[in-house]
């Protein structure tokens, strides 16, 4: 695809969108708590409804969360009779559906309407109904090969939102975090895992989702797009990741990259990003609930390029290679005779298995893995993409590895060399060594995971070398009247 032209210089178009105060990431921030576990193992059990206690939100910085939830589950290693393992066996059958993965898959789908609805009506406010909901359809649940405890891909949930006036960005968000924290209570995890970030469904409401095509549309309706090499990629491409998300890639030249004081702004390239990966599972996916007010939306959103080119994600691409056979995964295969080789195997493996089924919905054994393994490293692969889509560089890293160690922490934010991080002059500072504004400033998009930390726990200033002569400071930093060891002057900003 070829988008030959800009009509009109937009470089600079995205600093007349008014700033809203919406958070740049509406996440559940949970962290595993202890189960005071008792003799009954279906008691036990039945308490893991609470995602609370497996959850697995940045292990990295919390290594305690393990060993949390190691003690939450331990309950199991102590079922050791035949007697004992039989009963919990025979229980979990009851509750999951298990072996029969078609129906533990459809109870996986039933479980996440069952608690959209409930979470809906117990606000009993119509600014909360539910417009529409659904998944990648070419998950292991809508293939009907999932296992107990599995989550929705993609899932997304669309909420009526504020109907009172003018649009207000900081109401919005608020009935979106609200259903959020009601939703990860309710529900039962045991059947539908939430216990980590990225799996908990993507919520907006009508008005945000509106507000993003807008703005968008800005931008799109000045491109000559090539619509049918685009429409070719949205349904054929998905190998190439790079020519599948053209249209996304050209969009973001056009975006900002996200600052670290900027995420109010919803138009920047990670946030667009984002929401290509939920626009798509509402184009593309499984639809599980929708009412009148979803063919409005759509009547509204249809007709834009974003809505009809975006394809960051390749679903339907793949969709139609898996119907083709031309995708297919090792696993899925493998859990087509699982109800029988299940039923063929002893009590003791029958045990096991159950065990690790439950212990894999926060990723914590390693036995059976060929049920659970994908063949690729999705991780991996989409990383030269997700570069591309937030910085503009392949090279560059979303989600950077850290290297944490007694008295620094590196960290990777490309292939390159990492950059390392130490506590200043006292506690409550954070020291980058880099002379680079643009590090420095990248570094800052990662604080709040540095403050899980126990070196950085308390950090509430950041300084650095100045930038080299021809690089200008980074946002928001001052020159202090200080020098390093080496003569360099010291550069200083505080953080929120």
């Amino acid at each position: 695809m070829k988008i030959y032209s800009v009509i009109s210089n937009y470089s600079n178009a995205y600093q007349n969108f008014p700033r809203r105060r919406l958070r740049r990431n509406l996440t559940f921030n949970g962290t595993p708590v202890y189960l005071n576990l008792s003799d009954n193992n279906v008691e036990n059990y039945n308490r893991l409804a609470n995602g609370s206690y497996l959850d697995i939100h940045d292990d990295m910085f919390a290594p305690n969360n393990k060993v949390i939830r190691q003690h939450n589950l331990s309950f199991l290693d102590k079922i050791t009779t035949d007697s004992e393992k039989q009963k919990f066996i025979d229980y979990y059958k009851t509750v999951t559906g298990f072996p029969n993965l078609p129906l533990v898959s459809e109870n996986i789908e039933k479980e996440f309407v069952r608690s959209i609805s409930t979470v809906s009506e117990s606000f009993n406010d119509y600014n909360y109904s539910v417009v529409a909901s659904g998944y990648d359809g070419m998950c292991s649940v809508g293939k009907k090969y999932a296992l107990p405890g599995s989550d929705l891909d993609k899932a997304f949930i669309i909420l009526r939102g504020d109907i009172t006036g003018k649009y207000n960005p900081a109401k919005e968000y608020g009935i979106v975090n609200n259903f959020r924290n009601r939703l990860w209570h309710e529900t039962d995890q045991r059947i539908l895992s939430y216990n980590h970030d990225t799996s908990f469904p993507t919520i907006m409401t009508v008005n945000q989702i509106k507000d993003y095509i807008a703005k968008i549309n800005k931008i799109t309706e000045r491109m000559i797009l090539d619509e049918t090499a685009l429409k070719r990629n949205v349904e054929e491409e998905y190998l190439d990741l790079i020519k599948a998300a053209d249209f996304n890639i050209h969009l973001s030249k056009y975006l900002p990259t996200r600052k670290y004081d900027d995420f109010y702004n919803t138009m920047n390239k990670e946030n667009i990003k984002n929401f290509a990966y939920y626009i798509e599972a509402v184009r593309d996916g499984k639809i599980l609930t929708s009412g009148l007010y979803f063919k409005e939306l759509l009547a509204d959103i249809g007709n834009s390029a974003f809505y009809r080119f975006s394809n960051a994600a390749q679903m339907k691409a793949t969709k139609n290679a898996v119907i083709a056979g031309r995708e297919y995964k090792t696993k899925i295969v493998l859990r087509k005779s699982l109800e029988k080789d299940f039923n063929s195997w002893d009590l003791n493996k029958q045990f096991e298995f159950i065990k690790a089924v439950i212990k894999y919905s926060c990723e914590d054994q390693d036995k059976f893995l060929e049920y659970f393994k994908n063949d690729r490293n999705f991780k991996e692969t989409y990383k030269p993409l997700l570069g591309i889509l937030c910085y503009g560089d392949r090279n560059r890293r979303i989600n950077p590895d850290f290297d944490i160690q007694p008295n620094k922490i590196d960290i990777y934010l490309s292939k390159s060399r990492p950059t390392s991080l130490y506590r200043g002059f006292a506690p409550h500072v954070l020291w980058i060594e880099s002379k680079s504004s643009k590090i420095v400033a990248d570094v800052l998009l990662h604080v709040d995971k540095l403050r899980k930390t126990n070196l950085f726990r308390n950090i509430s200033m950041v300084q650095a070398p100045i930038p080299r002569w021809w690089d200008s400071l980074p946002d928001k930093f001052c020159k202090l009247d200080a020098y390093t060891k080496y003569g360099r002057r010291i550069i200083e900003r505080t953080l929120r």
